[in-house]
């Protein structure tokens, strides 16, 4: 797979509305946790930028659908879709059951950090699945910062710093899939 394909395109695209998505949830959790008028305020703002964001992740998404990925991508991808639906659900099984874990036991201020951890971790397979280099980068900040926020005392601040912390990096890592697909969709892509 070359930089430029039209699969890599369509997955940047993608990987821009899931990281818009999940920056936006975890930037809401952050705004939950005030009270009075700097929720409103900061959910206000959160809405806003979520909404810009998350349009031009839609945006990506309708323009690279219709490209015709190369056989040796598609090829690739049929191999290698069982170990990314088999991470994904992994994924999402960990993050439930450690957040459910972590509220029974009245630890909440650790949900954000722990799942930091968890989604960072989830970047290491996709790097190697979709030999994407820049998904290591954003499994070493994810996995490094989520477990520094633990430095941070309990309470209100540890659980505002691993919900900005994560909520910033999804955000981040989906600026720059639609910085990366941007430039190669102002010029006609190759049709395989």
């Amino acid at each position: 797979m070359t930089i430029d394909s039209n699969f890599q395109l369509k997955l940047a695209a993608r990987g821009s509305l899931i990281g818009a998505f999940f920056g936006a949830a975890c930037f809401y959790w952050a705004a939950f946790s005030f009270s009075g008028g700097m929720r409103f305020f900061w959910l206000s703002v959160v809405t806003l930028l979520a909404l810009v964001l998350l349009q031009r992740a839609v945006s990506g998404v309708r323009r690279t659908r219709h490209l015709i990925s190369a056989p040796e991508d598609v090829a690739r991808w049929q191999a290698m879709r069982k170990l990314y639906w088999l991470d994904v659900f992994l994924e999402w099984g960990l993050v439930a059951f450690a957040t459910s874990f972590l509220v029974m036991h009245g630890h909440i201020d650790l949900i954000p950090a722990t799942c930091g951890v968890i989604i960072g971790l989830h970047y290491f397979p996709l790097a190697i699945i979709f030999r994407a280099t820049r998904y290591y980068w954003i499994a070493a900040i994810l996995t490094a910062g989520s477990l520094a926020t633990l430095l941070i005392p309990s309470g209100h601040a540890r659980y505002l710093a691993g919900c900005l912390l994560v909520g910033l990096t999804l955000w981040i890592a989906a600026l720059t899939n639609l910085a990366r697909i941007s430039p190669s969709l102002r010029k006609p892509a190759p049709v395989a």
